[in-house]
């Protein structure tokens, strides 16, 4: 029986083997190296999309803001017109109270008071016009 007698290796072979295993460390390598191309141009895709919400998230922000400034402006415009309304109703339930009194006392009125009665309704008319002008609320036609 022939026993298998282990072939030699020369410096030729390792240095071929060598040269292989480089070639196939290079090719891996470059692998790799592509691989983290594809991610960098993935990264840079990702960079570009968050940028552009970034862009849309600053102009929600003012679109927001400028909402919130107009709905500011309307309410202290609508509190304004509110404490105008009431102190107009005010007037009106005073000069109601007034004429209510007059009515009961409408047989027995004097002539001194009449005229006074007229300076007043004279000086609520004047006030109505202005009141009218001013809010722009039409009076009836009398």
């Amino acid at each position: 029986m022939s026993k298998n007698k282990p072939k030699s290796t020369n410096l030729e072979d390792i240095a071929d083997a060598i040269n292989i295993l480089a070639g196939s460390i290079d090719e891996r390598f470059e692998q790799v190296e592509n691989r983290f191309d594809a991610m960098d141009k993935r990264f840079d895709a990702m960079d570009k999309r968050f940028d552009a919400m970034d862009k849309r998230f600053d102009s929600l922000e003012d679109r927001v803001a400028n909402l919130e400034k107009g709905q500011r402006e309307l309410r202290h415009w609508v509190e304004r017109i509110d404490g105008r309304l009431q102190g107009v109703e005010s007037d009106v339930k005073e000069i109601y109270d007034r004429l209510l009194v007059i009515e009961k006392r409408l047989p027995n009125i004097t002539e001194a008071e009449i005229r006074e009665i007229q300076h007043k309704l004279e000086i609520i008319t004047d006030w109505a016009k202005t009141v009218s002008k001013r809010y722009g609320v039409p009076l009836p036609k009398l």
